[in-house]
């Protein structure tokens, strides 16, 4: 675990991830347990360190395995920004008031080219619906935004449903207010 904390200090949570291979033999996070993550629209408090960050760190969820026809999402990851193709800056809490928060995708598809939505959620609310392709590849990357601007602090999901509309795998990230500002009152 040393390891993969000073992975994630320097910045290559990809390597990490794929280093660490879980029950299953496929990727998982930094910080997954046994068990999920309680549905909660309380935001932790502002994470600074790495150190703390990846203690907060919801699970990756996979809701189904997927067969040799269907498309499987290996790994969900949220990044400050995609630079030249790769995400930089891995983290599970955000600021409030601004920025972007960016989902970065690996997933399976043994076959051809497959439809996918990635949603983003806060609750039950869907923020943002994107459809997207995904060529045969067993290792494909793929990635969206969403703007922060005017996010409440909370709990928000960016969610992977096949062309079906069936929920695949699902992750969470924090909207939070950044130390020295206050909250917006309720």
């Amino acid at each position: 675990m040393p390891i993969l904390r000073a992975l994630l200090v320097s910045g290559l949570l990809v390597a990490a991830l794929v280093a660490c291979r879980g029950k299953d033999d496929t990727t998982t996070s930094v910080a997954v347990g046994d068990e999920p993550v309680a549905p909660d629209d309380r935001a932790p408090q502002a994470a600074t360190s790495p150190k703390l960050m990846a203690q907060e760190a919801p699970p990756f969820e996979r809701l189904r395995d997927g067969d040799d026809e269907q498309v499987r999402v290996m790994d969900i990851g949220f990044f400050e920004e995609i630079r030249s193709r790769k995400p930089v800056g891995p983290r599970f809490t955000f600021p409030s008031g601004g920025g972007e928060v960016w989902g970065y995708l690996t997933i399976n598809n043994p076959f051809g080219r497959r439809g996918v939505t990635v949603r983003w959620r806060r609750g039950d609310e869907v923020l943002r619906e994107v459809p997207l392709y995904v060529n045969q590849n067993p290792r494909f990357r793929t990635w969206d935004f969403m703007k922060l601007e005017g996010a409440e602090p909370g709990r928000y999901k960016l969610e992977v449903l096949d062309a079906t509309g069936e929920l695949m795998a699902h992750r969470a990230f924090f909207v939070v207010v950044p130390p020295g500002e206050l909250a917006p009152a309720p």
